[in-house]
């Protein structure tokens, strides 16, 4: 077999920015295989020299890391026609993953188990940050500047490893960042990675410090309405709830130490993530002696079962398939991720990324389904075939002819049918009563089948969450809401009906690259979805409007809810329109509360990138006109 064909790719299971993970198999002489995880490019990318860099940079920094808590990378090569890494599989869940089957069983994460993953990252982390070149011994200064949940594999059997490296900084890198640049995922942010400022092995502690909180809280912790609202939250290291009060279970001890990880100044934070690891060891030798790694892994299997199962079925489905080849296309359906997405890099922009990877109603996308009917004339039966009744099942005993004159042979249950007694007839209720149980038997049957059948076409329900707010959805052709931005706000979820089976639902805005998350649902199921994250795409728009000859509350909205704020009765602080983009055409539009005043509209086209020197745009309701200072 040739090097270039030795690695087979069996299902996707998650779908980043600029590739896609399969799980797959290495293949060899006299029949070995194992499994592996493959990362490859996405085939459009293969051309862009940058992307290419960032692939290899990645595959040439985790080659060198060979640790317990790190995924370990194996190779680098074409796969199938593109560049791809060969990872070890994990077989388990990502944090975020986790942590979505948690909350969905009604549950928390145990705080030892909490405690547990994050010194194992930790520990990790250390390695790396600590990692010195081989020839000569100097550091490699690797810094991962992506830790976030979904960069934090768990096992089954309760091992803990860092993955995605793919934005690494270190020394030894073939390409440099670009001065000023960020690149990572803006609420996992240290607050001088934000501020683009040089960053070291402590903005990695700080990053896994607020995954810890959030891990504990079961809410996420940085997370604003907008991009400008997170950036200016992780600036300010702004914690607007204690986390004691979110979860009585964290002590005092253990709050301190997740608030040193999180200091704004990163000479308060722990010096190395070692000092934090050895923090937690000791604190869980006296608060938590009895926990053992088994216990997490025996804790996910149980809040995972059902991911588990499929995972099993998956992985003996690859390992037994023969018809398998390298090069062969199989099946690629999207799956909830069981490996980081690449969702986190800012280098998708201009083009659909499509993402995987996780309660109150609200207008969606709902499709009533009628369950099949009987075809006219055919007379099929719903009934299972166990519950037919064929002819020549049922039939009177073949009795022998009677002799003449022989005496009748009546069967007596008492003497053994002797004809020396006779027995009188009389009315038998057995056959009754044989038909009222098979009836009621048939009827238990059949309300169970018909209930089976009504579960499969019960409707589903997503329940979304993005940055921005406001984006326009798309399930498969069909507009949610029309044209019409709809409002997915940090308080609460946007809620999409939907059928059972595949679905793709598209997430857009101007400005911004759209987002593809493809996701299939069963009859009931819910799902959530609350890490979609839209790149910004051109300059910031700085735009601040005024509203004048108001006594009225109003609501300002731009470009059928592209922005949308609300105004109050003589109101004289401006609305800041953030999350407006340079390059098209807005219209504003003032919808008095009051029947009796008509609402205004009018355009403008804002040219500012600064919030120091915003455009301003004052609408006169009086006068009915607009006007803009520049």
């Amino acid at each position: 077999m040739s090097e270039m064909s030795r690695y087979i790719l069996a299902k996707k299971i998650a779908r980043g920015g600029m590739a896609e993970i399969f799980l797959g198999k290495q293949v060899g002489e006299d029949g070995f295989q194992r499994l592996v995880a493959i990362k490859r490019i996405l085939p459009h990318y293969s051309t862009d020299q940058e992307f290419m860099q960032m692939f290899r940079d990645e595959a040439h920094i985790c080659k060198r890391l060979q640790h317990g808590n790190i995924v370990r990378v194996e190779d680098f090569e074409q796969v199938d026609g593109s560049y791809a890494i060969i990872m070890e599989f994990v077989d388990g869940a990502d944090v975020r993953t986790l942590l979505h089957a948690v909350e969905q069983s009604r549950q928390k994460l145990p705080v030892p188990m909490a405690c547990f993953i994050i010194a194992e990252c930790a520990r990790g982390l250390h390695y790396a940050h600590t990692k010195t070149d081989e020839i000569s011994q100097q550091p490699l200064g690797i810094v991962h500047r992506d830790i976030s949940p979904q960069n934090i594999l768990v096992s089954f059997e309760g091992e803990i490893k860092v993955t995605d490296f793919g934005i690494a900084d270190a020394e030894s890198k073939l390409t440099d960042t670009r001065p000023g640049v960020v690149k990572g995922k803006y609420s996992y942010m240290s607050p001088e990675q934000i501020s683009a400022k040089p960053v070291d092995q402590r903005t990695d502690i700080f990053a896994l410090s607020i995954v810890f909180w959030e891990m504990l809280a079961m809410r996420r912790l940085f997370q604003g309405e907008n991009e400008v609202d997170t950036i200016t939250k992780v600036k300010n290291c702004r914690i607007d709830v204690e986390l004691r009060q979110l979860n009585p279970e964290v002590d005092e001890e253990l709050d301190a130490i997740i608030k040193k990880g999180l200091a704004r100044d990163p000479k308060k934070r722990y010096r190395t993530a070692a000092d934090l690891e050895k923090e937690l060891r000791r604190y869980m030798s006296r608060r938590h002696p009895e926990f053992t790694p088994e216990d997490l892994g025996d804790f996910l299997k149980k809040v995972m079962e059902n991911r588990r199962t499929e995972s099993a079925a998956e992985i003996k489905r690859t390992l037994t398939e023969t018809n398998l080849r390298p090069g062969r296309k199989t099946n690629t359906s999207s799956t909830t991720p069981l490996a980081p997405s690449a969702d986190g890099n800012n280098s998708d922009q201009g083009r659909p990324r499509d993402i995987e990877f996780d309660g109150k109603s609200s207008p969606g996308f709902a499709v009533r389904s009628q369950l099949p009917q009987p075809v006219s004339g055919t007379g099929k039966s719903l009934l299972p075939n166990s519950l037919k009744v064929s002819p020549g099942l049922v039939r009177p005993n073949a009795a022998a002819p009677a002799r003449a004159g022989a005496p009748r042979q009546v069967n007596n249950p008492v003497h053994g049918g002797s004809p020396l007694f006779r027995r009188s007839r009389k009315p038998s209720f057995a056959a009754p009563l044989i038909a009222i149980l098979f009836a009621a038997a048939l009827f238990f049957v059949g309300a169970r089948a018909y209930t089976s059948l009504t579960a499969q076409y019960r409707l589903a329900t997503l329940q979304i969450r993005t940055q921005p707010r406001f984006v326009r959805l798309t399930v498969g052709d069909k507009p949610i809401e029309g044209s019409h931005y709809v409002d997915t706000t940090a308080n609460k979820f946007y809620e999409l009906h939907l059928p059972p089976g595949p679905h793709t639902l598209l997430i857009s805005r101007a400005g911004f690259a759209p987002v593809r998350h493809k996701f299939t649902v069963k009859g009931g199921e819910r799902q959530i979805k609350d890490d979609i994250v839209l790149r910004p795409e051109g300059a910031v728009a700085a735009v601040k409007i005024f509203v004048k000859g108001m006594n009225k509350n109003a609501v300002v909205s731009i470009n059928s809810g592209y922005f949308r704020s609300n105004f109050k009765a003589n109101q004289r602080e401006p609305i800041l329109a953030k999350d407006l983009r340079l390059g098209p055409n807005y219209e504003v539009k003032v919808t008095p509360s009051s029947d009796h005043e008509r609402e205004f509209k009018c355009s403008f086209n804002p040219r500012s990138t600064s919030w120091l020197t915003p455009d301003e745009l004052t609408v006169d309701m009086k006068d009915r006109k607009c006007s803009i200072q520049r």
